[in-house]
């Protein structure tokens, strides 16, 4: 009870500080703009610089109507509190799928610390991964078409969502096709329950993408979000990203990795895959990446891997043993292993390189991993936690931006 009132205390001192401070964080204004022309009745202005369906932006706008909330800090509130509405469908996913340290689980949820500074600005991401969580839960839960209708939110915040649609139906329907020996035609009718809520959110994507002309919102930005083109800078980026973070968590992953290896020397050869395949596909080609080292993280680590020979080693090798580690990831359910396929897919659709798309990978991750020891999983938390409050105080106060 003392660690959660604490944890809840630093949660405290950041929503005090981002209702505080009045300057926009870096897409802020672009949010903030859509949200308040909406606000004032503007329906049918909508912003060329949005990327996105503007459905978090009229969401947001219906609340902070309802709530008589005219402000930045009413904004940045809102989306704090869709921060907390998706710890609460993580928690309802991590009880699905296994029981033990519950609350720790959740607590690592919500102060990942490339999440938590995005739940007290005015951002799409956080919504977006609580959607997604939910159509998940739905999922679990046998209730697919709340699940579809939930993605079809999350689709008009982020487009890109709708690739949890496919892994929604593979998930659901893993069990089905290992009963029937991989004939799903034995269990027609039972496949067609499950895979028809998710093929009707696909085709509303698909309906979306021919009205529009191109996947992102703004067809003048189509130039540095291309549509149909597959990249390895995200998919590399996510796995540097969890050697730096979940170092105790790969540990575990490395021992199985190590057993595996030398019951079967074949899979020596998934390291040198990952490396060649970094060497010769991983490349920081889109300008967005090049600019503002000094004040994004993302970009002066690809900045310093594109200009040093060391770094782009560095970032190599951090990232195969990341995959190597990940790899073996004990899941609490067998289909588990479906979320890197997908995953990876989801990641290499996007050609700018950024820490923010990795949030609902990593969220599916945490929910469906088992815990390692005890010891490494609190060791995480605490480190997570001073990370994340130092994290979110420097972005609230324009020192840089993940």
């Amino acid at each position: 009870m003392a660690g959660c009132l604490l944890l809840a205390l630093f949660w405290l001192v950041v929503v005090i500080r981002a209702r505080a401070t009045n300057t926009l964080i870096v897409d802020e204004w672009a949010h903030t703009a859509q949200i308040f022309s909406f606000l004032h009745g503007d329906l049918h202005d909508v912003n060329s610089n949005l990327t996105n369906i503007p459905g978090y932006h009229l969401l947001l706008a219906a609340i902070m109507k309802l709530f008589g909330s005219q402000s930045l800090a009413g904004a940045r509130t809102v989306n704090m509190c869709f921060g907390l509405l998706g710890g609460v469908f993580f928690y309802l996913v991590r009880r699905e799928l296994a029981q033990e340290h519950l609350s720790r689980t959740v607590a690592q949820f919500l102060f990942f610390p490339l999440l938590y500074p995005y739940c007290f600005l005015a951002y799409t991401d956080v919504l977006s991964v609580a959607l997604v969580l939910a159509a998940f839960w739905a999922t679990l839960r046998d209730r697919h078409l709340w699940a579809a209708l939930v993605l079809i939110a999350a689709i008009a915040v982020r487009q890109n969502d709708v690739v949890w649609a496919g892994f929604l139906a593979m998930y659901a329907l893993w069990p089905i096709l290992r009963e029937t020996g991989w004939r799903p035609w034995l269990a027609t009718s039972e496949v067609f329950r499950i895979v028809w809520p998710y093929c009707v959110a696909t085709l509303l994507f698909l309906a979306y993408w021919a009205w529009n002309g191109s996947i992102v919102f703004a067809n003048a930005l189509a130039n540095i979000h291309p549509d149909a083109s597959l990249h390895w800078g995200n998919p590399f980026f996510f796995l540097f990203v969890a050697g730096i973070f979940l170092p105790l968590q790969l540990w575990g992953g490395l021992r199985r990795f190590a057993l595996t290896a030398y019951a079967n020397s074949w899979w020596l050869l998934f390291p040198l895959g990952i490396f060649a395949i970094y060497a010769a596909g991983f490349a920081v080609t889109c300008f967005g990446n090049l600019i503002a080292a000094d004040h994004f993280l993302h970009n002066a680590v690809l900045v310093a891997v594109t200009r040093n020979h060391w770094a782009w080693w560095g970032f190599g090798l951090v990232a195969t043993i990341a995959a190597c580690g990940l790899a073996h990831t004990q899941f609490s359910a067998p289909q588990g292993w479906l979320l890197f396929p997908f995953a990876t897919f989801y990641l290499a659709a996007s050609w700018l390189i950024e820490g923010r798309y990795t949030l609902i990978p990593f969220a599916l991750w945490f929910a469906l991993r088992r815990q390692e020891n005890d010891t490494a999983e609190r060791i995480t938390l605490g480190v997570w936690v001073v990370l994340a409050q130092f994290f979110a105080l420097s972005i609230l106060a324009s020192r840089f931006m993940l």
